[in-house]
């Protein structure tokens, strides 16, 4: 199965998910392949629309290996623990899917960061918390608890479950 048929499969899993008024425009780069190697996900009215060509004007840009995207595909991990954060060798904060141009607490729109009001800022990490079940094909969330499956999170081997968007001192972690 090729990456656009997962992308695929799982928009149309993520469909079920969302209501009529959710719109968001992301892009993903599949960062160990040289052809073929970004999906635009286009969100907007109930409809999902994958590109794999430059189509729509995106939010944010992320980066992940074909490897992350197939261990979501399949469940292996959950969507919460790719997107967890961890220092890496230099200290910087990464996880398994990453914006493609970090910026410290910004993460829309890297070129003009300063100029968008933080309520605008906000709508996007609502909307790209509820994006984060995009990753996952089954109905509800499915977290396979396994050690092979888990991110050193704070030092220690960890699987993110659950985090409520509201309350971003509340997270479900199974360490």
């Amino acid at each position: 199965m090729t990456n656009f048929d997962k992308f695929v499969e799982l928009s149309n899993s993520f469909r079920f998910k969302i209501n009529n008024e959710y719109k968001i425009r992301l892009q993903f780069e599949i960062s160990d392949l040289s052809e073929d190697n970004f999906f635009q996900v286009e969100i907007d009215k109930g409809y999902i629309n994958i590109y794999t060509k430059n189509e729509i004007t995106v939010e944010e840009i992320f980066v992940l290996s074909s490897t992350t995207l197939n261990n979501l595909y399949l469940g292996k991990i959950s969507p919460l623990t790719a997107y967890a954060n961890e220092p890496n060798s230099k200290g910087e904060m990464v996880g398994l899917i990453n914006p493609k141009l970090p910026k410290k607490d910004d993460l829309i729109n890297s070129a003009k960061v300063a100029e968008i009001p933080e309520s605008t800022k906000k709508d996007f990490y609502r909307r790209l918390h509820v994006f984060s079940e995009f990753f996952n094909k089954h109905p509800l969330s499915k977290v396979v608890v396994n050690d092979k499956n888990s991110r050193i999170l704070h030092g220690v081997k960890g699987i993110g479950l659950y985090h409520e968007f509201d309350d971003p001192k509340q997270l479900k972690v199974y360490f």
